[in-house]
């Protein structure tokens, strides 16, 4: 395997929305090492399914549930519980041959 550059853009977009998830719910310092883990092995994969399959295989080895909970909550309960919620649309990365 080597380094490609769908992988390297999936994992840095990976590590950046989770790195921004693990610091709004306060999540401890392992998960944040995991998730780099995660994005570098990712890198070396190729295509955006491997990304997802990666991210599948953490999700099946049991994390503790209330570390990911508040993806099952709707926009009101988001609310309530953190008083505002913001988005942002990132565009889709462009592939330059």
């Amino acid at each position: 395997m080597r380094l490609n550059r769908t992988g390297v853009v999936a994992g840095v977009i990976y590590l950046g929305l989770g790195f921004v998830w693990a610091v709004a719910t306060g999540v401890p310092w392992w998960v944040m090492a995991w998730l780099v883990i995660v994005a570098f092995v990712g890198a070396f994969i190729p295509g955006e399914a491997n990304q997802v399959s990666l991210a599948r295989a953490y999700l099946a080895g049991g994390p503790d549930p209330n570390l990911h909970a508040f993806l099952r909550l709707n926009h009101a309960q988001l609310t309530q519980r953190h008083g505002s919620v913001v988005g942002v649309c990132v565009p889709k990365p462009k592939i330059v041959t």
